[in-house]
């Protein structure tokens, strides 16, 4: 992707599409620890896990937060954010993965396009379980997406193992009609 472009202040202001953040991904080195505190501390209900089944084949648990937004732990091995320079002081804290913000489906295109006319996307569609997501670089490099259902999602076609789902209504198809 080339350098992203903002636009100036004499063009006209977009209206946000943007209804929800769908997603928070997060590393961690120890899924079980992670939904220890998520889970058992906050309160944030465990949805389901899964091992990607492509590389690089993590184990990744899925908390709702809402009925739109969820937190996404990937169990990255060896993944030490001390070691790998990541500090605790606000500023030096980057444990975040990456994140997506929700759009519905008459925005998903406009919003893909404008990314892809400021050289912040190459504006390829992917298709992750019940959503569509493109990807997206923000001017400060941090990785993101714009994703809102997809219509043609068929859960007996996710090529992830499940490892556990402990809320099979929040996983349900029917969240893609909203």
């Amino acid at each position: 992707m080339s350098a992203v472009t903002t636009p100036s202040n004499d063009e006209a202001a977009v209206t946000s599409a943007v209804t929800a953040v769908g997603q928070i991904a997060i590393n961690t080195s120890d899924l079980n620890r992670f939904r220890t505190f998520y889970e058992g501390l906050l309160g944030l209900p465990h949805v389901i896990s899964l091992r990607m089944g492509q590389p690089p084949h993590l184990r990744y648990g899925v908390f709702a937060v809402g009925p739109d937004t969820a937190l996404l732990a990937f169990e990255v091995p060896g993944y030490d954010p001390v070691a790998d320079g990541i500090g605790v002081e606000m500023g030096h804290r980057g444990r975040i993965d990456h994140f997506a913000l929700r759009v519905d489906q008459a925005a998903f295109f406009d919003v893909r396009d404008r990314l892809v006319a400021a050289g912040a996307s190459n504006g390829a569609v992917t298709a992750f379980g019940p959503y569509q997501s493109v990807a997206f670089r923000d001017a400060d490099g941090l990785e993101g997406n714009i994703i809102c259902p997809n219509q043609a999602f068929d859960p007996t076609q996710v090529d992830d193992e499940l490892i556990e789902c402990s809320n099979p209504q929040w996983t349900a198809t029917k969240l893609l009609q909203r």
